[in-house]
């Protein structure tokens, strides 16, 4: 089963091209990781891949679907670089708060049908260690 694909994707920022016509599936059971320096397109690729941004040209898929589409996005889980998490969490703690099932409050949905954040009930953030 393909979870994430790119056909041919490229990507500009004006004058500035950030992906030149990438191809990459990515098969489940899979672990890939993105590596190259600053601005190599890793950082463009993910915001494609979780539809925070639209290919210049090329397709994307994410589980079958329209990576924009809430529906295609349901078993995606994303941190970014710089989270902000208090430094005493754990690894699984992270992984709980991020992924979208997680049984820690609710993941809200902005009108452009993007991840907007997670509310937290009061008092269920983990104490710190």
């Amino acid at each position: 089963m393909t979870l994430a694909r790119a056909i041919e994707v490229s990507r500009r920022y004006g004058q500035v091209l950030a992906l030149d016509r990438l191809s990459l599936d990515v098969q489940a059971g899979e672990l890939v990781g993105l590596l190259g320096p600053n601005g190599a397109g890793k950082s463009t690729l993910v915001n494609l891949l979780t539809g925070s941004r639209r290919p210049t040209s090329g397709t994307v898929e994410l589980c079958g679907g329209d990576p924009r589409d809430p529906r295609s996005r349901r078993t995606l889980g994303v941190t970014p670089q710089e989270t902000g998490l208090p430094a005493a969490l754990r690894v699984g703690e992270v992984v709980d708060f991020v992924r979208p099932d997680a049984t820690l409050g609710s993941v809200h949905q902005n009108p452009a049908g993007g991840v907007r954040g997670r509310a937290l009930p009061a008092g269920s953030w983990p104490a710190s260690r």
